[in-house]
């Protein structure tokens, strides 16, 4: 019986180290393979890797060089608006503002101006009669077309382009331009007696509305 279980043993000891070394040698047939694979697919991946990063490079130059070509337009924009303009450090003013100033006095835009003044100085008399007349015909005087164009000249300037000033020049010195001018003094006194008689309506109609609403 002894002997039987000495026998057993060993070939239990046997069997155990026979699947250790079959464990071992199955590991180590999977290492070697995975290594191959890995040995194989480096290349490819590294070619991939390659491919990418030329073409991101190739990405990053167009997009500089687009870059470069807007400031370049840009710049050049500039450049011209501010020749045009006589802002480029040229001495004298520059075509295009002697041409708004002949527009303005073509037009008689700063007399609009010095009537929307008159307009004013009247109100104020009407709200404080108790000044002397006096007093506002020294204010007056003290005003003048001069500061109102000086102000007026960089906003056309701003917004118009030589070749647009130069056509309105044209219209405002043709017969019906001429027509319009002389009659814009009135158009535009009448105006605006009739958008102050629009706003007091409009007031009315506001108070009116309140009251029927019940609001103080």
């Amino acid at each position: 019986m002894s002997a039987l279980l000495c026998k057993s043993k060993v070939v239990v000891t046997l069997m155990v180290l026979a699947l250790s070394l079959a464990g071992v040698a199955c590991d180590s047939s999977k290492s070697e393979s995975g290594g191959e694979a890995t040995a194989e697919s480096s290349p490819a991946v590294e070619e991939e890797a390659s491919a990418e990063g030329e073409k991101a490079q190739e990405e990053e130059a167009s997009a500089d060089e687009e870059g470069e070509k807007a400031d370049s337009e840009a710049e050049s924009a500039e450049a011209a608006e501010a020749a045009e303009s006589g802002e480029s450090g040229g001495k004298g003013e520059s075509a295009k503002r002697k041409d708004i100033r002949k527009l303005l006095e073509i037009t008689g835009s700063a007399e609009l101006g010095l009537q929307v003044v008159d307009q004013m100085i009247a109100q104020f008399k009407m709200s404080a009669p108790n000044v002397p007349s006096e007093f506002w015909d020294e204010f007056r005087k003290d005003i003048n077309k001069d500061g109102l164009v000086e102000i007026i000249v960089p906003i056309y300037d701003k917004h118009l382009t030589h070749d647009e000033i130069k056509a309105l020049i044209k219209f405002f010195e043709s017969p019906a331009g001429k027509s319009y001018v002389k009659k814009l003094p009135i158009i535009t006194r009448e105006s605006q007696m009739a958008g102050q008689k629009w706003g007091r309506e409009i007031a009315q109609k506001v108070q009116k509305r309140l009251q029927e609403k019940g609001y103080k």
